[in-house]
């Protein structure tokens, strides 16, 4: 690098020193120094890279007019599944409504039958159900809406001061037409025998006076049950023949299992369906 200097007796002639210039005046009067191999390699590398992201800025700019922001890329997801309703009348033991009954009822999501650690059955998640408290209004009607993705319903409950709930004591597989405590609406993983609500053909949940000697009344399990090769079947009024309370009802346990065991003996007591 050179740089001007005045002699001591003062400037120098041009002629007489060299020329003294800065790095950038040098490179100015020697003309531009050509890049070698590897730098022209680098200068490729660079354009391509801003070439490949404006395209990429251009191609999200155009995704972003046709789809707008947040907006799902693709088929549509399905739209939530509708929501549920179950139907049921509170009667007394003369047919009567009853009204101010607290019932208690649970929902649950069906899952895959071959997912682990789930109860009733494998698929019903009881643990992570939804719990519901109501109240039977006039002429004792009931409505249960389950939330959206629902497909399971349990009655827990059904309480009024000084009655007792009729339920039957055969297993619901053994008296399907009977079971009035547990439905299973159509869902992804339940499509072989679905519940039907209607609204026509309420479910009779019956209370029975305590210690009563009055013959207990219908309980129905309403509206109709779906098979998956059958044709409808339409949940008519039925009779316990074992009923939970009133006359009939087993002393204990004991006398309950020697019943229903005597009733599962027998082939013309097995489903027709």
């Amino acid at each position: 690098m050179w740089y001007d200097r005045a002699g001591v007796g003062g400037r120098e002639s041009l002629s007489a020193r060299p020329l003294i210039c800065s790095d950038s005046e040098e490179a100015s009067m020697n003309g531009p120094t050509p890049p070698d191999a590897r730098s022209r390699g680098a200068i490729r590398a660079q354009t391509l890279v801003l070439t490949i992201v404006a395209l990429l800025a251009v191609a999200a700019l155009v995704l972003r007019m046709y789809t707008g922001p947040g907006t799902r890329v693709g088929p549509p997801p399905p739209p939530p599944a509708a929501a549920y309703l179950f139907y049921a009348v509170v009667r007394n033991e003369a047919d009567a409504p009853v009204i101010g009954a607290r019932v208690v009822v649970r929902t649950a999501v069906m899952h895959a039958a071959t997912a682990v650690g789930m109860g009733g059955g494998g698929r019903v998640r009881w643990a992570e159900s939804v719990p519901q408290v109501l109240t039977s209004g006039p002429g004792g009607a009931v409505t249960v809406t389950l939330p959206p993705g629902h497909a399971v319903l349990g009655i827990e409950s059904v309480e009024s001061p000084g009655f007792d709930q009729v339920l039957e004591q055969v297993p619901h597989t053994l008296r399907p037409e009977a079971a009035t405590r547990y439905y299973e609406y159509e869902g992804p993983d339940v499509t072989a025998h679905v519940y039907k609500s209607d609204p026509d053909r309420p479910a009779i949940i019956r209370l029975h006076p305590r210690g009563s000697a009055v013959p207990v009344g219908t309980i129905a399990r309403g509206g109709f049950d779906l098979p998956r090769n059958a044709p409808p079947i339409i949940n008519k009024p039925v009779l316990p023949h074992i009923p939970s309370a009133g006359p009939g009802a087993p002393v204990d346990q004991d006398d309950r299992a020697r019943r229903v065991n005597a009733w599962a003996a027998d082939p013309r007591n097995w489903p027709k369906h």
